[in-house]
Parts: C-alpha cells; sequence; structure tokens
C-alpha cells in the first residue's frame, strides 16, 4: 500500500528562509505562543512506560543499548504523532469540501487550524527518517481512507473512533512524558481533540449510516483492528534491532515478556467501546465483534 501525495503526509517544506515560512511562524506565535525550542532527543519516556522494566533483554543490555532502546521507541511514537498530525491536516481540508452547512465548514476550518498547530509543536521534537511513513501500515491505511472515504466514513473513523482513541493515547504520552515543553504540547493536543472527537460524535448520531458508508467503516476497522491484535510490534523491533542478532529463545522471551495479548487487549476494548457510542455504528461493531476483530490473538514471535 503507497501513501496517496494528497494526504500531505510526504509533502516537502519550504526553505527554512522563505517568506511563507516567517507568516506561518507569526500566525502559530498569535495562537500558542512561541515554539518549543527543538529537542535534540526522542527519549522523553522511560522504560516502565513501555513495558520494558519486565523485559530481560532490555534489562541486561548496557546502559548505551538501553539508551539506545529508550531513543528508538521515543521516535517511533512521536513520528506517529507527526504523519498523523500531517493527515489530520489534510482531513480537515477535505471535510472542508464535503461540509452540507456554513456551521459545518467554519467547524472543519478551525479543525484545520488546530491540526496544524499540533503539527508544529510534534515538529519541534521529532527529527523525520525518509522511509517512515511509507513504512507504516497504519499510516497508508489512515492515507487511504482520508484520499477516497466519504463525509460519513471519514467522520465516524477519524473522529468518532481515531480521535477518541487518541485521547486516551495523548493522555498516557502527556502524563508519562518527562519533557516539560513537550508535556505542554501534548495537553494542548489533548485539549483540542476532545472538541474534534464530541463534534463526530453529534454528526454521525445525527443520521443513518448509508449502506456504502457502513461498508467502507467496517472494512477500515477490520484492517485497523488487524494491526491491532499483532501486538507490540514497533516495541518488539527497537529491543530486537539494539540487542540482536537473537536466537530463537531470546526471540520468543522477548515476545512474551512484551505481553501482546494483553496490551492488545486492551486496546481492542478501547476501540469496541468507541464503536458503540451511537446508534449509528452499533451495526458495523456488531459486524466486527462476529467476525472476532475486537479478539486479542495469540501471536507467535514475529519472524
Amino acid at each position: 500500500m503507497t501513501l496517496s501525495p494528497s494526504t500531505g503526509m510526504t509533502l516537502p517544506e519550504l526553505a527554512a528562509d522563505h517568506p511563507v515560512k516567517h507568516v506561518v511562524a507569526t500566525i502559530l506565535r498569535k495562537r500558542r505562543g512561541p515554539a518549543p525550542v527543538r529537542a535534540t532527543t526522542h527519549a522523553h519516556w522511560d522504560a516502565r512506560f513501555f513495558g520494558l522494566d519486565r523485559v530481560t533483554l532490555f534489562a541486561t543490555a548496557p546502559s548505551e543499548v538501553q539508551a539506545a532502546i529508550l531513543e528508538r521507541c521515543g521516535r517511533d511514537l512521536l513520528g506517529e504523532a507527526f504523519y498523523i498530525e500531517k493527515a489530520g491536516v489534510a482531513f480537515a481540508a477535505k471535510m472542508i469540501l464535503l461540509a452540507e452547512t456554513v456551521d459545518e465548514r467554519k467547524l472543519y476550518a478551525l479543525f484545520a487550524a488546530d491540526e496544524a498547530t499540533h503539527l508544529d509543536g510534534i515538529a519541534c521534537f521529532y527529527h523525520p527518517f525518509r522511509d517512515e511513513p511509507a513504512a507504516n501500515p497504519f499510516l497508508a491505511l489512515l492515507s487511504e481512507l482520508i484520499e477516497t472515504g466519504c463525509r460519513q466514513s471519514l467522520q465516524a473513523v477519524i473522529q468518532v473512533i481515531l480521535e477518541g482513541w487518541g485521547l486516551a493515547h495523548y493522555r498516557e504520552l502527556r502524563d508519562g512524558c518527562s519533557s516539560a515543553p513537550l508535556k505542554a504540547v501534548l495537553g494542548a493536543i489533548l485539549a483540542d481533540e476532545a472538541a474534534h472527537h464530541g463534534s463526530g460524535v453529534v454528526l454521525v448520531a445525527e443520521r443513518a449510516l448509508a449502506d456504502a458508508s457502513a461498508t467502507r467503516i467496517f472494512e477500515t476497522m477490520r484492517r485497523f483492528l488487524a494491526l491491532v491484535q499483532a501486538g507490540p510490534l514497533t516495541l518488539y523491533a527497537a529491543v530486537a534491532t539494539a540487542r540482536g542478532p537473537l536466537a530463537a529463545a531470546e526471540r520468543r522471551r522477548l515476545w512474551t515478556e512484551l505481553d501482546p495479548q494483553r496490551s492488545s487487549a486492551a486496546r481492542l476494548g478501547q476501540l469496541e467501546q468507541l464503536l458503540s457510542k451511537t446508534d449509528s455504528l452499533a451495526a458495523v461493531a456488531a459486524r466486527l465483534a462476529a467476525a472476532g476483530c475486537f479478539e486479542p490473538r495469540c501471536l507467535p514471535e514475529p519472524a
């Protein structure tokens, strides 16, 4: 799956001295105050936050290897947030055009400004790698939905489900973060996401889903839930890459100690609750449940 250029995840930036950069910075300063000082590390969360305190390969690693693992884990978290906020700008832009009333158009225009502010804030703490968005199956799925989704499917999947899920996710990131400036950015995002999610619940609840929209929501969520069921693969990769090459027994122990069923079960439960927030999504939730999409899987360790 490839990323659509229209979602903006792979758009280039202007040169640092371009006049438009100055205009954007001036507007952002009026909205949120001075920009945070650019961070030099991604390691803003400790081992316990990731559950690495119960992982033998982490505990027995030299201090420099532990630091490298925490740097990689922090980069993965911030990278996902960075590209999600990039996609959020594209989502809001599309919803402005799909809006059916002036007030709804104003709503999404305000959301676009929020997402642009979030993106700029996260960018102060994240140093992107060229291949990251294309290599992430969740970002590819999100890109596809924004490119081809209809108004109802976008409101349901992105506002009701993903932004609802983002409330718990950003709260965890904020509460576990050791950087005061990043904690402030995450707190501001959290406040905005509550309004984005709440308005999505209202808009989705006010009318029955069209058959085509219901099908699109089901198929998108089925694929997304399968990614959640797969367990903490990025965390596994961070440890395995830093400590590798690993013997088969070490890989099995690492996967077991990361407890993939427990970590995925909590997330799947949150997603099921979000799908049950409106009567219009109840039938979709029932179809997903019947297909076993909310059940954590007992998976072997990754190859």
